[in-house]
């Protein structure tokens, strides 16, 4: 019962803090190019608290409620979500170049594929150096996020992908971006690759087919 009371609790809890941040990121958007430098302060926090919003309900209810698969376009969920990112991206001055095939047919879940993508976006922001650029390819069934970052040291790389681990305090969050793309990648049967030199970037690739 105490279980039962504590899903139930995280489910409503999770919906109640999610109908304001929807709200204001609506507000803003309605507002377009005439948005000011406040509004897009608004925007870029908002955009934060719902990214770990979904990261948190993705983490406590996935297995608890089954979900519909859909043949998606992984190429347009990469458009939509670099879209939405745009803001974070450019407070610093981060540009996102994009490459490669116009489709990538997978069947999944649509939050899986969204998290699955945002993640791998916003991990590479966040450890991107200001003024760098993300480069995203996709191309014989791979999905590859390249970044001019900081870098992942050869230690880190053994425990990126596991829950609450920050290869580094300063980029704030708490540590489960990665962990959540590592997960879903194994309940879709995707196989992910890192590719890293400390002080050089990082490469991830998602390999669907």
């Amino acid at each position: 019962m105490r279980r039962q009371a504590l899903d139930n609790f995280i489910k409503e809890s999770t919906h109640e803090l999610n109908t304001p941040i929807s709200a204001l990121l609506m507000s803003v958007d309605a507002k377009g190019e005439s948005a000011d430098k406040n509004d897009q302060r608004i925007k870029i926090s908002a955009r934060r608290i719902s990214d770990i919003y979904r990261d948190l309900t993705y983490l406590f209810l996935r297995d608890k409620e089954s979900v519909p698969l859909e043949p998606l376009d992984m190429v347009q969920i990469v458009h939509e979500q670099i879209e939405a990112l745009k803001p974070l991206a450019v407070k610093k001055g981060v540009t996102f170049h994009e490459s490669g095939d116009e489709r990538l047919m997978f069947e999944i879940d649509r939050e899986s594929a969204v998290r699955l993508v945002t993640n791998l976006l916003s991990n590479a922001i966040k450890y991107n150096r200001r003024g760098g650029t993300i480069y995203v390819h996709t191309g014989g069934g791979v999905l590859e996020v390249r970044d001019t970052g900081i870098g992942i040291g050869s230690e880190d790389q053994k425990e990126i992908f596991k829950r609450f681990f920050r290869a580094t305090s300063q980029s704030g969050g708490f540590g489960l971006g990665l962990s959540i793309v590592s997960d879903i990648a194994k309940r879709y049967g995707i196989t992910v690759e890192l590719d890293s030199t400390l002080g050089k970037g990082a490469t991830f690739r998602l390999r669907f087919l």
